[in-house]
């Protein structure tokens, strides 16, 4: 692997235990609500409110909300299920915490990371009073309060069971603070029901929590389930750690969200299981056509302003190296850097969290053809797309990655 890869099969396998650790598990539910869901709807949403906020004239540090919103998911992951209760409480002890924070992530991730990532991730869970007055912070504070609220709906919605003590009540809370950040960031107009933003942001909400209920690999069974709302955190957070170190922040924002988004338009279609779709190339093309017709004549309507064309942007030829400024430039030598996305890359790694999903469930002893088959296609399927991919080093570690499961 090159020196600038974060991406490697341990750290692989970290991130994806987002998908096994389970929230709000003394309470009924009508679906799992696990943290790689939760981290992915905050970082949809903060996309939506950065850009409301970048539309009144300010300018967003997109790469502080990214670092920030992947530190978060490492720091959750290693520290599992605390409640917020207790988590604050524990907060509050100052140093105690702190000393205890670093050793739990030293010991996770040291192995895994390089000690300036890790060092980083210790700055950010134990020092983050130092950066809570900044605007990115205050955006992912939001986004992520936000996305509790919509699982606080849901494990309300059963009554019995589901009940909250006076210490735990968590949606009076959740709702004060939402109200005030919202005017701290001056994005009162959101919450003002009525107005164009305030219908955007609802119908983003909805959007967001059909892609949590619909599990992916649904023709066979699979241990863990994983739902495409967590499925495209994964992908993101795995772009990232491959990307971070070769190319520039705003290139790193770009592919970032591109990979977050990159099956966003399921909400409107719903998967469709790659062996239906690739079962020919007329039938491929007719459902790709099928897409665009339902991006650009029922999603992007429904949007507006640098938001509708964010959306345009990361979701037309999802898998095409092009530029974030005209998705349709696929001229990639001549887009300036901080333009580009690439396609190519977010391909290659949504294949690669596919082949991760079916061999971490047949390495716990659910297996089937279906995934068996799976996997020799993802891999055989990557190494069909070596001509697509501008940078050589960028494939030829993916390919190192393939290789580690294939001759296993």
């Amino acid at each position: 692997m090159s020196e600038n890869n974060l991406l490697n099969r341990g750290i692989s396998q970290a991130i994806f235990e987002g998908f096994f650790i389970q929230r709000w598990n003394d309470r009924i539910r009508t679906v799992n609500l696990v943290e790689a869901d939760i981290h992915s709807a905050k970082l949809m949403i903060s996309l939506f409110l950065g850009t409301k906020i970048e539309e009144s004239g300010r300018e967003m540090n997109w790469i502080k909300v990214v670092d920030y919103g992947v530190y978060s998911a490492l720091v959750k992951y290693a520290t599992s299920d605390i409640s917020s209760y207790i988590h604050n409480i524990l907060k509050s002890s100052g140093e105690v915490y702190n000393s205890a924070i670093k050793k739990i992530l030293i010991k996770r991730y040291s192995d895994l990371l390089p000690p300036d990532f890790v060092a980083g991730l210790i700055s950010y869970a134990t020092d983050g009073n130092k950066e809570s007055q900044s605007m990115e912070y205050q955006l992912l504070s939001l986004s992520h309060r936000h996305a509790l609220s919509m699982e606080i709906m849901i494990v309300k919605s059963l009554g019995y069971g589901s009940f909250f003590l006076d210490h735990e009540e968590p949606e009076e809370g959740t709702t004060e603070a939402i109200y005030k950040l919202h005017e701290q960031l001056g994005l009162q107009e959101i919450l003002d029901e009525g107005t164009p933003s305030y219908n955007e942001f609802v119908l983003l909400k909805k959007l967001i929590d059909r892609l949590r209920y619909q599990i992916r690999w649904s023709q066979t069974p699979r241990i863990p389930q994983t739902s495409v709302l967590g499925h495209s955190f994964y992908v993101a957070t795995a772009g990232y750690l491959l990307i971070r170190r070769r190319y520039s922040e705003s290139r790193v924002t770009n592919n970032f969200y591109a990979c977050l988004m990159h099956d966003f338009l399921e909400s409107l279609t719903r998967d469709i299981i790659s062996p239906v779709k690739n079962s020919s190339p007329e039938l491929r093309g007719e459902i790709a056509r099928i897409e665009e017709e339902i991006l650009n004549n029922h999603l992007l309507t429904k949007f507006s302003g640098k938001y509708k064309d964010k959306l345009s942007s990361l979701l037309t030829d999802e898998f095409n190296d092009r530029s974030i400024e005209d998705p349709k430039l696929v001229d990639f030598a001549s887009i300036a850097e901080d333009e580009k996305i690439d396609g190519s890359i977010v391909q290659a790694i949504d294949y690669y969290a596919a082949l991760l999903e079916a061999h971490q469930s047949i390495d716990l002893g659910i297996s089937s053809h279906h995934l068996a088959g799976a996997i020799a296609n993802l891999y055989h399927s990557f190494k069909s797309k070596e001509s697509k991919f501008s940078d050589r080093e960028i494939y030829d570690d993916m390919l190192k990655l393939y290789d580690s499961y294939i001759s296993r």
